[in-house]
């Protein structure tokens, strides 16, 4: 039996710099009647949409910016002005059907930049948003015979920011166990993928930002100026583009950046039309000697962000394919997540122990069980949970989409994607619609993810959860002045790279990728390297 050692959980996820921007005060009030979307010609991003919008609004702006994105993309020849881009002879039920990435089809979102390759491990990237992907680390990824390691999806990511490990039973509800001991290895592990459309990836190469050492000295500028907004802000500083809705060219959509969540897929899954399907590459082997491999996987959500002139603070939407809990039958997956520490507990802003939060989460005692046959010091498996259950306004758009898409295309895949949520504008108020934003496949952690709110400890993560819910996390900037509240959710976590000057992108913060995560649950000494590479995304 290991010794029990509290760490720190970290976070995921999106949200937006303003510089110099007054703040919007948007309206989450409802409307009662649910919004239409363009399926038929509906491929261009829209650029932003009014301030004071209500929910209603933004999640049919969401679900607009959805339709875009999942557009089918123009045939993929490597020209100029190919990824990225929509077909515009096509619409959008093209793109749901079930052989639409079997033919040969890619979603616009699909053909955005991938992170490593505006963050190569070694080198710089490329000049050219149009380039054929190539996915550089600073390890060497070995590639058998056959493999493809140039595919679109690219899914290097293998955990929750380092710590959560998520799987999906191969035989529901039952995590896969031998001789009376766990063995997630039998069961399917969620993968993951970060991406930036041609707005950030221009605005990062052309600032030079790839580069660590003029990227923090933007980012401490960006800061100075954030505490104190009374004079301009010294150059260089960093301030995404924000989506103008005055202009209607595809260089004032703004700035977006999208997550994904993957699963293989099983031969039935495939066939049953109900995921957006995709060859993806992913890594065996291990994080320093990585192998390349392919394999069908379906989309089980996706995160998308985006800044604009009215919402400067990003808008903050996350879709979620239905089977996630529950599957078509009725009955519960099993979805279940393996954490790297074995407790948790949580600090007020002089590092004290203090109760948890109410309500209760999963633990209240702090302790964590731990199955026979995990790595010492994990624990698991815990069975997901959604905290941020969609509101009834939330429910009413989704059931107009859906009608609208099944009209157009009956077997269309969409049908079996929902939106989650949005944020806009960043509060203190706990009290306010989806202010504990969060993905049930990417932040499945019931502890910290999914009710995240406040700070993170500094390195090196051994005193607590999150280190005060109670402290304020994100710059507010009114003309001259500048104010902090405590935001949560997806917001707040990316208050983070806000807070410390990259305006709330984990892509930018983070730069270099040094190597892809290899599949499986790792050593523990290699489970800390993987959270020593996170970090520097959360120091400060």
């Amino acid at each position: 039996m290991t010794r029990p050692i509290k760490i720190a959980a970290i976070l995921t996820l999106a949200a937006g710099l303003s510089v110099g921007m007054l703040i919007p005060k948007a309206s989450m009030n409802s409307q009662q009647t649910p919004c239409s979307v363009n399926l038929a010609t509906g491929y261009n991003v829209p650029h932003d949409l009014p301030a004071n919008a209500s929910l209603t609004d933004l999640e049919c702006f969401a679900w607009q910016s959805f339709i875009a994105l999942n557009w089918p993309a123009v045939s993929q020849n490597f020209q100029p002005n190919t990824r990225g881009v929509p077909d515009q002879t096509q619409n959008f039920g093209a793109s749901g059907n079930n052989n639409f990435a079997g033919s040969g089809g890619n979603l616009v979102w699909e053909t955005y930049k991938h992170k490593v390759e505006l963050f190569p491990g070694t080198g710089a990237p490329s000049q050219s948003y149009d380039t054929k992907p190539n996915y550089v680390y600073s390890v060497k990824v070995s590639v058998p015979s056959g493999v493809n390691a140039s595919q679109f999806n690219n899914l290097d990511e293998g955990t929750q920011i380092g710590q959560n490990y998520i799987f999906f039973p191969s035989n529901p509800p039952n995590p896969s166990s031998s001789g009376g001991k766990i063995t997630p290895k039998s069961d399917v592990q969620i993968l993951f993928e970060a991406r930036a459309n041609r707005v950030e990836y221009n605005y990062v190469v052309g600032n030079q930002y790839y580069n660590a050492t003029t990227a923090a000295t933007a980012a401490a500028n960006t800061v100075n100026y954030l505490t104190n907004p009374s004079n301009p802000p010294k150059a260089p500083f960093i301030s995404f583009p924000m989506g103008d809705m005055s202009q209607s060219g595809p260089s004032f959509e703004g700035t977006i950046e999208t997550k994904a969540a993957w699963r293989m897929l099983t031969p039935d899954e495939i066939a049953s039309g109900r995921y957006h399907t995709a060859t993806a590459v992913y890594y065996t082997g291990t994080d320093n000697q990585p192998v390349a491999q392919n394999a069908t996987f379906g989309l089980l959500a996706l995160h998308i962000i985006h800044k604009t002139k009215n919402y400067p603070y990003f808008i903050f939407a996350t879709f979620e394919q239905e089977d996630a809990l529950k599957l078509d039958t009725g009955n519960p997956t099993g979805l279940y997540f393996v954490t790297t520490y074995p407790s948790v507990s949580y600090l007020n802003n002089s590092g004290q122990p203090v109760a948890p939060p109410a309500p209760p989460p999963m633990f209240p005692n702090g302790i964590l069980p731990a199955a026979p046959g995990l790595p010492p010091t994990f624990a698991g498996p815990t069975m997901a949970s959604q905290y941020t259950p969609a509101l009834p306004v939330t429910k009413q758009v989704n059931d107009a989409v859906h009608a609208q898409i099944v009209s157009q295309n009956p077997t269309s895949v969409w049908q079996y994607y929902k939106l989650l949520g949005v944020q806009s504008v960043p509060t203190s108020d706990t009290q306010s619609p989806y202010f504990y934003l969060a993905n049930i496949v990417v932040e499945t952690s019931l502890p910290g993810l999914q009710r995240f709110q406040g700070r993170i400890p500094p390195p090196p993560f051994h005193k607590g959860f999150p280190d005060s819910r109670s402290m304020n996390n994100t710059f507010l900037l009114n003309g001259t002045t500048s104010t902090m509240v405590n935001m949560g959710g997806c917001m707040g976590c990316h208050a983070v790279p806000q807070r410390t000057g990259y305006d709330f992108s984990f892509i930018l913060k983070g730069g270099p990728v040094g190597t892809p995560d290899a599949t499986g649950l790792p050593a523990p000494a290699a489970a800390k390297l993987r959270t020593a590479r996170v970090v520097r995304q959360f120091a400060k």
